[in-house]
Protein backbone atom coordinates (compact mmCIF):
# COMPACT_ATOMS: atom_id res chain seq x y z
CA UNK A 1 0.00 0.00 0.00
CA UNK A 2 2.36 3.14 1.89
CA UNK A 3 5.28 3.09 1.40
CA UNK A 4 7.18 4.56 4.27
CA UNK A 5 9.60 7.52 3.22
CA UNK A 6 13.01 8.09 3.97
CA UNK A 7 12.69 11.27 6.58
CA UNK A 8 15.24 11.99 8.88
CA UNK A 9 14.40 11.51 12.80
CA UNK A 10 12.73 14.48 14.33
CA UNK A 11 13.57 12.72 17.85
CA UNK A 12 16.72 14.26 19.19
CA UNK A 13 18.41 14.90 22.15
CA UNK A 14 17.78 18.23 24.42
CA UNK A 15 21.36 19.37 24.00
CA UNK A 16 20.82 18.91 19.77
CA UNK A 17 17.57 21.20 20.50
CA UNK A 18 19.85 24.04 22.04
CA UNK A 19 21.74 23.90 18.98
CA UNK A 20 18.37 24.70 16.82
CA UNK A 21 17.88 27.99 19.14
CA UNK A 22 19.55 31.03 17.88
CA UNK A 23 19.85 34.34 19.85
CA UNK A 24 16.66 36.60 19.93
CA UNK A 25 14.68 33.18 19.30
CA UNK A 26 11.65 33.20 21.43
CA UNK A 27 10.92 29.44 23.12
CA UNK A 28 7.33 28.05 24.05
CA UNK A 29 6.58 24.84 25.44
CA UNK A 30 3.41 23.08 26.14
CA UNK A 31 2.07 20.01 27.85
CA UNK A 32 -0.74 18.85 29.93
CA UNK A 33 -0.46 19.07 33.67
CA UNK A 34 3.00 18.56 34.17
CA UNK A 35 2.83 15.66 31.54
CA UNK A 36 4.12 15.70 28.31
CA UNK A 37 6.62 18.84 29.31
CA UNK A 38 9.94 18.97 27.15
CA UNK A 39 11.43 18.76 30.91
CA UNK A 40 15.02 17.94 29.71
CA UNK A 41 14.99 21.24 27.41
CA UNK A 42 13.81 23.00 29.65
CA UNK A 43 16.65 21.88 32.15
CA UNK A 44 18.78 21.84 29.48
CA UNK A 45 17.83 25.25 28.54
CA UNK A 46 18.41 26.88 32.00
CA UNK A 47 21.93 24.87 32.36
CA UNK A 48 22.85 26.64 29.65
CA UNK A 49 21.73 29.89 29.51
CA UNK A 50 20.93 30.93 33.23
Amino acid sequence: MFKKKNKPSKIMSAVEALGLIKNGDTVTTSGFHGSCVAEDLIITLGEEYV
